[in-house]
């Protein structure tokens, strides 16, 4: 693959943190058929911008739950045409207190996934100094693995408290998710200084 782009689309809440929060606040005002319909045309804008951004040989990752995957999938066959879905991935869904025997890093961010599921999706559809792009970056896990592996990144998010978390990421690193009861103490993780804060 030569400059291909690799696309990950996340937001297993289906919304931006911010709008998340407004709606849990507001839960029994706001319709769930009305969301589910608001987000659905605002992913199709974004998949059409991101087909005429992704090189030839790019790949795209969409994160999905349950209950939007069948709609979105009809728009990404819409989109990209039904002839270039390859799979659909599935992952247990865990809680990140239940690791606290194995030494993780977190950043506590809700909607943060697994570095190492993560790592095998950029080692598998991209090669150095490729482009990554991350239109949902939430906690930046996305753009944290990319830069490890040597690929230049783009991290997009809407959200305040995710751009703020992935400022905070990168200059202070993440915490070690282990037994917070006996322990009592958290390691910081090496520090990644991105490109636009060395500037």
């Amino acid at each position: 693959m030569s400059a291909s782009t690799l696309a990950d689309l996340y937001d297993p809440d289906l919304m931006p943190t911010d709008l998340r929060k407004a709606h849990r606040a507001l839960d029994h005002a706001v319709d769930s058929l009305y969301r589910r319909t608001a987000f659905t045309a605002v992913l199709r804008t974004r998949l059409i911008l991101l087909r005429e951004l992704l090189a030839e040989d790019g790949s795209i990752y969409l994160h999905l739950d349950e209950k939007m995957i069948f709609h979105i999938k009809v728009i990404m066959d819409e989109v990209f045409g039904a002839n270039n879905y390859k799979n659909c991935i599935v992952r247990k869904k865990c809680n990140p207190k239940n690791y606290t025997r194995k030494k993780i890093r977190i950043t506590g961010y809700p909607t943060e996934k697994n570095p190492e599921l993560i790592k095998r999706l950029i080692e598998a559809s991209s090669n150095p100094n490729d482009i990554v792009l991350d239109c949902f970056c939430g906690s930046g896990t996305t753009l944290e693995v990319a830069h490890r592996l040597e690929r230049r990144w783009i991290g997009i998010d809407n959200s305040a408290e995710a751009i703020s978390t992935i400022l905070d990421r990168f200059a202070k690193g993440t915490e070690i998710m282990g037994d917070f009861v006996s322990k009592g103490k958290n390691e910081k993780n090496k520090k990644i200084i991105p490109h636009f804060l060395n500037r």
